[in-house]
């Protein structure tokens, strides 16, 4: 796109937006008629899916491959795309507590403005813009320019995103006209500035190292994190597990698990203390019972990675801690409340320790105190098998 035309977007943008405040009553009448039931599941899945952790996600991923795969125009599309959603994040949110505009929730008026409202977020005040439509088409210009072929998708998906927020009546038609005109207006000033941007980022790119750990670690939350509440209790030993604790924490009763009003001496006490130190913060909930089995996930791919750097290259480390954050079974375990991906962490964390003490790597010193300090997480967790699991290897191996 030349200059010229470039410069006709903008006032092009204002008009529309003027425009599209007259037609608020038009399509909320149209949108909120009952969709039948295919549109109504494609549109909240879409608006779901279309919120900032999926399109960061997406970004760090194209870091990730661009960082394994030596392509240098994914790793800067990739980078310049998650400055893009955090540009997109802090605009939207300061207009959005500015203008104070009440969600068709809150209010069947489109012209409900509070104004200025700190609160805003907690009361549904907070309507213009559409932070999705900010942040879709933001993200489509950045990743067009890098990726000409796929604008159209790009575009066509942000459209699509920014439409099903009026299906699920969060936003007004001119909250996303405001939110799309914004993104775009947002996404050409970072094209505008990609190069010094891009320069900044170069400093920490000499530290591949540091980049590829948090990509790695990014891409880890996300996965293993997403969607911890979405389903009950599924498993026996989930339950368990939550009862207890719940109920330690009930009676008041920290030293020894009690499970239907009985002592419960099955297991250590640790993975009950993580549990209930969940619900204290989080309360009585599946997001809370399965909280430290999705940190612990997150820490044997950290883990992973940086063991396998200290012994190959940045790029192997990668490849690695990528391949355990993708696999079907891992990914399932950290989604359950119950001892084996906290256990992997003190096991694996402590066998990467005992290797280095082994070879004399770096401090000597401190690696066999780390390893059995780990060690004792693992008893903690599962009992003699958390001791033997790690003796046996090393005495193999040493």
């Amino acid at each position: 796109m030349n200059v010229g035309k470039r410069g006709l977007l903008f006032p092009a943008g204002i008009l529309l937006l003027i425009v599209s405040f007259g037609l608020d009553a038009a399509f909320r009448s149209v949108f909120s008629a009952a969709p039948g039931y295919a549109i109504e599941f494609l549109m909240k899945n879409v608006s779901y899916y279309g919120e900032g952790w999926s399109l960061a996600l997406a970004c760090a991923l194209l870091v990730i491959l661009g960082l394994v795969l030596s392509k240098e125009k994914w790793l800067h599309a990739g980078i310049i795309g998650l400055y893009a959603l955090v540009c997109s994040a802090l605009a939207g949110q300061l207009v959005k507590h500015i203008v104070g505009r009440a969600r068709p929730s809150v209010a069947d008026t489109p012209f409900l403005f509070h104004g200025f409202f700190p609160a805003a977020g907690l009361t549904g005040f907070d309507a213009f813009p559409s932070g999705h439509a900010v942040a879709t088409f933001s993200l489509a210009v950045v990743l067009g320019r890098a990726f000409p072929k796929l604008r159209p998708l790009l575009f066509s998906l942000a459209f699509l995103i920014s439409l099903s927020r009026l299906y699920v009546e969060a936003h007004f038609f001119s909250d996303v006209v405001a939110g799309a005109v914004g993104g775009i207006l947002i996404g050409f000033c970072l094209l505008r500035f990609s190069t010094p941007i891009l320069a900044f980022t170069s400093r920490w790119e000499e530290r591949r190292g540091l980049v590829s750990a948090v990509a790695i670690s990014t891409l880890a939350v996300f996965l293993f994190f997403h969607q911890l509440k979405a389903a009950p209790l599924f498993d026996v030993d989930e339950a368990i597990f939550a009862e207890t604790a719940g109920e330690m924490l009930a009676t008041a009763q920290p030293i020894v698990p009690i499970y239907n009003g009985a002592y419960r001496h099955d297991k250590p006490i640790l993975m009950y203390w993580l549990i209930g130190s969940a619900f204290t913060v989080f309360g009585v909930n599946e997001l809370a019972a399965r909280f430290w089995s999705a940190l612990a996930g997150w820490g044997v791919v950290l883990a992973t990675f940086l063991f396998v750097r200290s012994v190959t290259t940045t790029r192997c480390a990668l490849l690695s801690a990528l391949i355990l954050a993708t696999s079907f079974e891992f990914l399932l375990m950290t989604h359950m409340g119950i001892t084996d991906i906290v256990l992997t962490f003190f096991l694996g964390s402590s066998l990467f320790c005992f290797f280095h003490a082994l070879n004399g790597t770096r401090s000597a010193r401190s690696w066999p105190l780390a390893g059995w300090a780990l060690a004792a997480g693992a008893v903690l967790t599962k009992g003699p098998v958390g001791l033997v699991l790690t003796l046996f290897p090393v005495a193999l191996y040493g």
